[in-house]
C-alpha cells in the first residue's frame, strides 16, 4: 500500500549523506586560506637583526656595561666558591622537628 515511503525515506537519507559529505570537503578550505600568514610593511627578521647585534655591540662597549658584567661575574664567582649549606639527612630533619 505505502511502497512510496520507503524509498522517499532513502532518498532523504543518500541526500543527507551527500550534504554531509559536500560540507566536509568544502569545510577545510577557508579554513587554508585562513591560515596564510598577512604580509606586513613591517621589516623582515633579516633586516632588524644587525641592528640589534650594533645595539648590543655598543652596550658591550660601554664602559659603565663592561664594569657591571666585571662585577656580575666575581660575584657570581664568589657566590660559588662559598661552602654551601650542609643537607640535613631526614632523621635529623624529624629530630630537629619532634624537638621543637
Amino acid at each position: 500500500m505505502h511502497q512510496g515511503k520507503p524509498i522517499a525515506g532513502a532518498a532523504r537519507h543518500i541526500t543527507a549523506i551527500c550534504l554531509a559529505a559536500l560540507v566536509f570537503a568544502i569545510g577545510p578550505l577557508p579554513c587554508a586560506f585562513a591560515a596564510q600568514p598577512a604580509k606586513s610593511a613591517a621589516p623582515s627578521g633579516a633586516e632588524t637583526t644587525p641592528a640589534k647585534i650594533h645595539e648590543l655591540l655598543t652596550l658591550l662597549a660601554d664602559p659603565k656595561v663592561q664594569e657591571w658584567l666585571d662585577n656580575e661575574a666575581k660575584a657570581k664567582a664568589a657566590s660559588q666558591s662559598a661552602p654551601e649549606n650542609v643537607e640535613e639527612s631526614i632523621s635529623h630533619y624529624f629530630d630537629a622537628q619532634l624537638g621543637a
